[in-house]
């Protein structure tokens, strides 16, 4: 739950030391924060709402049933990424 960038508190957000203000620090992985500066989605929660979309149970039947056509879903289904994130 911690933010990729900022500084101080118990989830790296802080008014003082704000991500391009003051003393703030940035994360080495930011694929693995879901929140950029504890404010704003990071891409790599971005990516696991949309996977859920596509692929999970957000939607009845899953999009990705739907639209077996697609190849671009088939390569994130099997992409090492997919696995990584979902794990998050």
């Amino acid at each position: 739950l911690a933010a990729c960038c900022g500084g101080g508190g118990p989830y790296g957000v802080s008014m003082t030391a704000r991500c391009g203000y003051g003393e703030y620090k940035v994360c080495d992985d930011p694929q693995k924060y879901g929140s950029w500066d504890g404010f704003h989605p990071s891409e790599a929660a971005y990516k696991g709402i949309a996977i859920g979309l596509l692929r999970g149970t957000y939607t009845q039947p899953s999009i990705s049933t739907t639209i077996s056509s697609c190849p671009q879903l088939t390569e994130l289904g099997s992409s090492v990424e997919y696995k990584v994130l979902y794990d998050l």
